[in-house]
């Protein structure tokens, strides 16, 4: 059995700082055709993962949020027969796709909508833990036989976030100029892996990202 190479984190970063950094994000959203003003909000210290918000027109970054999207990319390209290496050209092309995809977020009318029933099908869950008096303290809860209404909810919430982040890119690859077929294609495998971390993960990690436990603990507080 082959082992998948390791990822050469030092060249993400040489490569990202010869390219100037917040000046190579600045860059490639002012590349962007688009008739919108959209506003970079980037941080050198903090760790803030790449995101949008559409309302303000602000894609927010950070030096840490951007390497460690390249450095887990490069690590899924491992598993294809022909890895895509790293270099300033791949880097570049990363930087402008990605800005590209947040940029679909803001450009997307019904992006508040889907966040709307997203934001509902999470209370649902919680209302279903409750009333089915589910323990997340337990280590393996989320391994044991569901109610099929609450892993419902579940899929319901992964599809809710695939459809909106693949119509993110479905705008992305409409405003995004491509230099040639290699930069088509490597905009298809980072909208690949993006899609592919959304369809990961399971209720124990909803819970952890959205802070569930704190506002069982509260509900039921209230409830008893």
């Amino acid at each position: 059995m082959s082992c998948v190479p390791e990822v050469d984190f030092n060249k993400i970063l040489y490569c990202y700082h010869n390219l100037g950094e917040k000046r190579l994000l600045k860059k490639s959203l002012s590349n962007l055709t688009i008739n919108k003003k959209v506003f970079l909000c980037y941080s050198k210290n903090r760790h803030i993962p790449i995101c949008a918000l559409p309302k303000l027109r602000l894609v927010l970054s950070s030096r840490s949020g951007f390497l460690s999207f390249c450095y887990n990319f490069f690590n899924f390209m491992n598993f294809y027969r022909y890895p895509i290496p790293i270099t300033n050209s791949n880097i570049s092309s990363i930087a402008k796709f990605i800005l590209s995809h947040e940029v679909g977020h803001i450009l997307d009318p019904d992006v508040y909508n889907s966040k709307d029933e997203y934001s509902k099908i999470l209370s649902t869950i919680i209302e279903k833990l409750i009333e089915y008096n589910i323990d997340i303290k337990e280590t393996d809860f989320y391994k044991k036989n569901l109610p099929s209404d609450l892993e419902e909810c579940v899929i319901a919430l992964k599809k809710n976030l695939i459809a909106r982040e693949s119509k993110a890119w479905d705008i992305a690859r409409t405003i995004v100029v491509f230099n040639n077929n290699e930069d088509k294609y490597l905009f298809e495998r980072i909208r690949e892996y993006a899609l592919a971390t959304y369809n990961f993960g399971n209720l124990k990690s909803i819970i952890r990202e959205h802070n569930i436990e704190n506002i069982l603990r509260y509900k039921r507080y209230f409830i008893n």
